[in-house]
């Protein structure tokens, strides 16, 4: 981690297996639906679906969700798709607003653009965005603590599911879904 090594150590002590504690440092008071959800990331589960409706903090919360998964593990990957670019992109704005609120060290070690996060300079560790209106924009993305985004999951392709299942294969792999219909677009793959 280069120059950021001392400064992160004990950041990345505090938060690396408290979802909650990152949430408090980012500034970030969850819904109860919100905490459930929470625990259920906190403690491993491969995989998560969130029933929610537009203006509930929906992509803010996923996108410190993911932000967590992916800062605790050095050189972890986070994906992150909806059914349009500009819905993808969304994501890192809001994740970007998050991060502005946050704690100085989340400040200090967060680089954003409009399709990518990278951390403590290291362009192997971060998060993308991508349009799930191409099956293939999913391919290829293989890491060890994989965080798959599903925004609106309701309007992603079946073709999209299955290309970002296929990625999970690594240890400790996640996909969190989100949307109104969750439950059975997800189902219908998993």
């Amino acid at each position: 981690m280069g120059r950021y090594s001392a400064i992160f150590e004990d950041f990345h002590r505090a938060i690396h297996n408290n979802l909650f504690k990152f949430m408090e440092l980012m500034n970030f008071r969850p819904t109860k639906q919100q905490e459930e959800i929470a625990v259920s990331i906190q403690r491993g589960a491969p995989r998560v679906c969130a029933k929610s409706g537009p203006g509930t903090g929906k992509t803010t919360f996923l996108g410190i969700a993911a932000l967590w998964r992916t800062m605790r593990n050095p050189d972890a990957w986070t994906v992150a798709t909806g059914p349009t670019l500009r819905q993808s992109k969304n994501f890192l704005d809001e994740l970007n607003k998050s991060i502005e609120r946050a704690h100085p060290i989340i400040r200090m070690v967060s680089e954003i653009t409009s399709t990518k996060a990278r951390f403590a300079d290291r362009q192997k560790w971060g998060l993308d965005v991508f349009s799930a209106s191409n099956p293939e924009n999913a391919a290829g993305v293989h890491n060890e603590f994989l965080t798959v985004v599903i925004d609106e999951g309701s309007g992603v392709e079946r073709g999209i599911f299955e290309k970002l299942e296929g990625t999970l294969t690594n240890r400790g792999s996640l996909m969190i879904v989100a949307g109104t219909a969750c439950a059975a677009a997800v189902a219908a793959i998993l």
